[in-house]
């Protein structure tokens, strides 16, 4: 299973390198954010179809989508809203951190990138952080990569070591705890759930929510400001509060298991 997870990460490599090669000629003119939705669709596009074939398993056993009540929904939002004020807080954090001049140079460059890359192309962003990074990445690291783990090693160990490659997929210092945390939830909630769906909402809600946080609270500062502002408390402490109350009402929903009726032959 480990070597099936690794050629599917070198296949995503493989995939965003193929796409910086033919697009080597205009990556100074191309937005950012379109360069992200081509070669995240690329890249996990290969992993996916390397994963799939050599797994020999079925799609609707990799990529179990299911029906669900709505109401699960509303917690998810809840837990979604809590975590984008929580992790950016704990971003913060982590820059105070005693790191190398070269770490905090490639902070601050993915920092200015992003802000710039929500300033200029807002629509993209939302596009590519809100649904094609969500959808492929719930797709490779909730589908066929935990589907595999949990086959392997179980619950214990397949959900923090399918968060830990999530996190290091993000390569950004800051965002490595804060994704290991989000991918450790997400996890959670497909090994639950054994729904899709619901990680692929949860993951989308919370990308959509940081890039309008970052739209609305950014204007008038330079990028490295924008990304190193600190959080008030008092948003801090209700932040804590919706994502403890999100979380709870998401597994009292759970217990009931009408949320989760399958529709589908596991």
């Amino acid at each position: 299973m480990l070597l099936l997870t690794w050629a599917g990460i070198i296949a995503v490599a493989a995939g965003f390198l193929v796409v910086r090669f033919l697009m080597r000629g205009t990556l100074e003119t191309t937005a950012p954010a379109a360069l992200l939705v081509v070669s995240n669709t690329v890249g996990f596009a290969l992993a996916l179809v390397v994963g799939w074939k050599w797994s020999g398993a079925s799609a609707r056993r990799l990529f179990p989508f299911r029906a669900f009540d709505a109401r699960i929904l509303l917690p998810l939002v809840l837990v979604s809203a809590g975590a984008v004020v929580l992790m950016s807080q704990t971003e913060v954090w982590l820059r105070l951190l005693p790191l190398s001049k070269g770490i905090r140079d490639v902070m601050t460059h993915l920092d200015e990138a992003t802000v710039k890359m929500v300033r200029e192309a807002f629509g993209m962003s939302l596009l590519a952080v809100g649904l094609v990074a969500p959808l492929t990445e719930e797709l490779f690291f909730r589908g066929m990569l935990l589907h595999g783990f949990l086959a392997r090693y179980g619950r214990r160990a397949a959900i923090p070591a399918t968060a830990a490659f999530f996190a290091v997929a993000h390569l950004a210092p800051t965002q490595i705890v804060p994704a290991f945390l989000v991918g450790l939830f997400l996890a959670w909630l497909v090994a639950e759930t054994q729904n899709l769906w619901l990680s692929l909402f949860t993951h989308g809600a919370f990308n959509v929510l940081g890039v309008l946080a970052m739209r609305l609270f950014s204007a008038g500062a330079t990028p490295e400001e924008a990304a190193a502002e600190g959080v008030p408390l008092w948003l801090l402490i209700a932040a804590t509060v919706a994502t403890v109350v999100g979380i709870a009402w998401v597994r009292q929903l759970l217990r009931q298991k009408e949320t989760t009726r399958d529709v589908l032959p596991a």
